[in-house]
């Protein structure tokens, strides 16, 4: 089945931006797009759209379907608690609690 449209896949703004281009390019993506100095929220990379957004609103554009698929972490997964699927942690974003 062909897609008449570009996969959407919302990101988000911040500090996994970097890691998360690093791994789409191990996978043969190319989405440089992502970290180029641009203003744009929506860009297209690789035969792909994304969608540039706050960690906290990826689940709600994978859940109403603005988006096909999003990368968020855990913790907005779990905070939010929205009707996704989660097949996979990408072992990007890691975080540590120090006291």
């Amino acid at each position: 089945m062909a897609l008449d449209r570009p996969l959407v896949v919302a990101v988000p703004k911040g500090r996994i931006l970097k890691p998360l281009v690093a791994l789409l390019a191990r996978a043969g993506v190319d989405a440089a797009a992502l970290v180029s100095d641009d203003r744009s929220l929506v860009r297209e990379a690789g035969g792909l759209r994304f969608l540039l957004l706050k960690p906290d609103d990826v689940p709600t554009y994978v859940e109403y379907g603005a988006a096909d698929m999003g990368v968020c972490g855990r913790d907005v997964l779990d905070e939010r608690a929205p009707d996704v699927y989660r097949p996979l942690d990408l072992g990007i974003g890691k975080c540590r609690l120090v006291v």
